[in-house]
């Protein structure tokens, strides 16, 4: 990794993008940790409840899946088998090779076909959607297939992605990908340099009117797809909209949002980092085998009808 300025230290910590992982695997609060990762970013959980898939942000390590029965990890994506089908992202998009795979925010989908679908936000060599299957053999462990892929368009860098039933998704843009450490400066000085992207299959992208944020991070969308939910990262803002955008329904302050999911009770998690920016900027990236010890806030809350009803916070701290 080249040196990074302190101001590209500051975009890459609203990334979550991690150094070195922790060299104490010890509880703290009660929390255990999973130790070996490097740069675990963003997670889902299989239907049957047993694994999780997630994503780490390092170069060819792409997407992994833990077994919640003994904590064990093995990849996913790469390897993996690569069949690109109609239908899944963009006609004639070329599968990555093992050295273009470095994902990001991912998202996944039970398509109306049945089939499990994650998408997968990549900065490895080139900015793209990734589109891969999940296969769920009824004896053995679950694999993914790479199906396709989007480009993203010039100068967009995405964060975060959720599927829509259409077939296209949402994308959450942080700031120019052509001018990184000036886009965190200018949204720690309050300019709003993200904003919400739509891939439509049959129209391409589209800007969703009306989303521009102070560096835009996680995005969610409810259920029956009438709205969806983006963090305003340096806004310290959680918004929500109708699905075309426009003026936002509600705004919730919670201290630098991450990466939201729903639960099982149809409530939204929101994941922030609840600790001083210079904090912040001092544990990512650190030094090999340093701890990186950080306060961070789940934020859980229902949704009715166009308002946030009530949260609840629960602070605690992490290594």
């Amino acid at each position: 990794m080249k040196p990074l300025s302190l101001a590209l230290a500051l975009s890459l910590a609203a990334l979550a993008w991690a150094g070195a992982p922790a060299v104490s695997c010890d509880p703290v609060d009660g929390i255990d940790s999973i130790c070996g990762l490097v740069a675990p970013e963003d997670i889902e959980v299989l239907p049957d409840g047993r694994f999780l898939v997630f994503s780490q942000m390092h170069e060819g390590l792409g997407l992994s899946l833990l077994d919640t029965r003994d904590d064990s990890v093995r990849p996913l994506f790469p390897p993996g088998a690569s069949q690109a089908e109609p239908g899944w992202g963009e006609a004639d998009c070329p599968a990555p090779t093992a050295s273009e795979v470095l994902l990001h925010g991912i998202h996944l989908l039970r398509r109306s076909d049945g089939r499990l679908q994650v998408l997968a936000v990549n900065h490895g060599g080139r900015e793209s959607v990734e589109f891969l299957e999940i296969l769920e053999p009824l004896d053995g462990l679950p694999v993914a297939v790479w199906r396709g892929c989007v480009i993203t368009p010039e100068p967009l860098f995405f964060n975060d992605v959720v599927a829509l039933s259409d077939g296209g998704f949402l994308a959450s843009h942080m700031f120019s990908r052509n001018a990184q450490a000036w886009g965190a400066i200018r949204a720690l000085a309050g300019a709003e340099t993200g904003r919400v992207h739509r891939w439509r299959p049959a129209s391409g992208f589209e800007e969703v009117p009306g989303t521009g944020v102070r560096m835009a991070n996680g995005i969610a969308v409810a259920p029956d797809e009438r709205y969806f939910y983006l963090n305003a990262y340096l806004g310290s803002e959680v918004r929500k909209y109708p699905l075309d955008g426009g003026q936002p329904l509600a705004i919730l302050k919670i201290p630098r949002p991450d990466n939201s999911a729903w639960d099982s009770r149809g409530r939204l998690l929101v994941a922030s980092h609840d600790d001083r920016l210079r904090a912040i900027i001092h544990g990512l990236p650190g030094s090999e085998g340093a701890p990186v010890d950080l306060r961070f806030r789940i934020s859980v809350g229902f949704i009715i009808n166009a308002i946030f009803n009530a949260f609840d916070h629960h602070d605690t701290a992490a290594t």
